[in-house]
């Protein structure tokens, strides 16, 4: 929209409980300094025809129906929301000079439809994104975990309950002391990629996990419940197996 309204350091704007602010193209552009806060307990929803970035400040209402884009570009943002859904994507945007990292300030769920995307603006020579967390928050997959081919793994630094599916076109490091745990969901590993489970990666009833070409490595322990995994032409070298599943392998013939 024409002109921008801007919140200064330690500012905050609040959506009230029961009420939504919508972000569209008629809307005057919202900058927010770094340090400010986006929050309340209502919902923000975001037209498909806006693209919001969310570098250095705080966006945590009670709910984000997201239909547009919003980016975290080569800087560090923070997410508190409940929930964020709709049809449109978040994200967090690497490049050769700079990482990008995506902090959660609460457990936020990532509903079915919506993306969290860690997209990589100069290709394989990117850097690795980061998706961590304050203190003990957790993200609760239901829709897409999205990881780009990058020059260096992204890193996921924080507990991940997936229900949706972790796309892993890039290779990615579940750091030490944190669980990835996939009940009924799926995880994609890209041919020549790598999930490094230097935690607990864990697979439950109705999981799938598709390695092929890819490979599972890591000092952590990758513990199997249930569920199958493909590892047609892959490679499994996680220091911990605890299996009482099937690990499929074969040769793709």
């Amino acid at each position: 929209g024409d002109g921008f309204i801007l919140f200064g350091s330690a500012s905050l704007l609040d959506i009230a409980s029961g009420e939504t602010f919508s972000l569209s193209t008629l809307t005057p552009d919202l900058a927010f300094v770094s340090g400010s806060r986006f929050g309340g307990a209502g919902t923000l929803n975001v037209n498909s025809d806006v693209s919001f970035d969310i570098g250095g400040f705080t966006l945590a209402p009670g709910s984000i129906t997201n239909n547009g884009t919003i980016t975290v570009d080569s800087a560090s943002g923070t997410l508190g929301a409940d929930t964020i859904g709709g049809s449109g994507s978040l994200e967090v945007i690497t490049n050769s000079d700079f990482t990008a990292t995506l902090v959660l300030s609460g457990d936020v769920t990532n509903a079915s439809g919506h993306t969290i995307a860690f997209e990589a603006a100069d290709g394989s020579i990117s850097q690795g994104g980061t998706l961590t967390n304050l203190i003990n928050e957790k993200l609760n997959n239901k829709g897409v975990l999205q990881l780009d081919e990058a020059g260096s793994a992204h890193r996921l630094n924080l507990d991940i309950q997936n229900d949706g599916l972790i796309d892993l076109d890039g290779s990615a490091t579940l750091t030490s002391g944190h669980h990835l745990d996939s009940v009924g969901g799926a995880i994609s590993i890209a041919t020549g990629e790598t999930l490094f489970a230097d935690g607990t990666l864990t697979l439950g009833i109705g999981s799938t996990v598709s390695a092929a070409g890819a490979e599972i490595a890591g000092a952590g322990t990758l513990t199997i419940f249930s569920g199958a995994v493909n590892l047609t032409n892959a490679t499994l070298s996680t220091s911990n197996i605890d299996n009482d599943g099937t690990i499929l392998v074969n040769n793709g013939g």
